[in-house]
């Protein structure tokens, strides 16, 4: 089932596992800090993000996997990076 509204994220050690998910609004990592040195810090294979992404001043310190990801946005929204 879809994941309605905004998913945010602005602070994390390890790893964010989004693999497979529905979601039926963005997916904002605005000013996020994602630390997991050395191994994956953000999975997003297979998703569809319905919202679009939100990444403006984005910093990571680990690898971010997006295989297969589908994003869509709508006429208001905007996908940044």
């Amino acid at each position: 089932m879809p994941q309605k509204g905004r998913r945010r994220y602005r602070f994390t050690h390890g790893e964010i596992s989004s693999v497979r998910a529905q979601l039926d609004g963005s997916f904002d990592l605005e000013g996020a800090a994602l630390h997991n040195p050395g191994k994956r810090v953000l999975a997003l294979n297979s998703a569809s993000i319905d919202g679009g992404i939100y990444a403006d001043e984005l910093t990571t310190d680990g690898e971010i996997s997006a295989i297969g990801v589908q994003i869509e946005a709508d006429s208001n929204s905007e996908i940044q990076h």
